[in-house]
């Protein structure tokens, strides 16, 4: 960043070395992308345990791991299937899988449901809020749809042109909508 410092539970993140950033990203976060950021050439339980393939997992434990995330997030059975016979929906659910089988205690999501239609987006936030409700996650979720971030945060933040304007509970921001926010 050019200013200022992220720390989580302790070490600042910006001061760490190549190695303790790479075992950092490895051990306490992950990540779901707004479009999907799965390999073509890899089936989706092979993408679901890639992670865990990188930080050296043993083969039939990641593949274990994979199997129960996969059917944690409703795509038991599909493990032999390729990215590109899925639709967005179930793509993106093996990539909410993919960043769950890490055991992360933080989850980064980018705007994971922006580019899928209402119907499955509504499906996708439910299976979100039931999935937290079970992990206890912390989940970092970045989204331009002000009901969405209602539905699915706790704690909010608004940017505007990079810098926080609001902070606080959904009910805080709405009672105190920023202007041009």
């Amino acid at each position: 960043p050019p200013a200022g410092t992220t720390s989580v539970n302790g070490p600042t993140v910006s001061a760490m070395t190549p190695q303790e950033l790479v075992h950092f990203r490895r051990t306490e976060v992950a990540m779901v992308f707004q479009h999907y950021g799965l390999l073509p050439h890899r089936t989706v339980l092979e993408n679901a345990s890639f992670g865990l393939k990188l930080r050296g997992e043993e083969a039939t434990a990641r593949t274990d791991k994979a199997k129960e995330i996969l059917s944690r997030v409703g795509l038991e059975g599909w493990g032999r299937a390729y990215p590109a016979s899925l639709s967005g929906g179930m793509r993106q659910r093996v990539g909410i899988a993919r960043a769950l089988v890490m055991d992360s205690p933080i989850l980064f999501m980018d705007e994971p449901f922006s580019g899928l239609d209402p119907l499955i987006r509504r499906e996708l936030q439910d299976e979100l809020i039931r999935l937290q409700r079970t992990l206890r996650k912390t989940i970092f979720f970045v989204t331009h749809d002000l009901s969405e971030a209602l539905r699915l945060g706790d704690r909010m933040a608004v940017m505007r042109k990079g810098s926080i304007v609001q902070i606080g509970s959904p009910d805080d921001i709405i009672a105190d909508i920023a202007p041009d926010a």
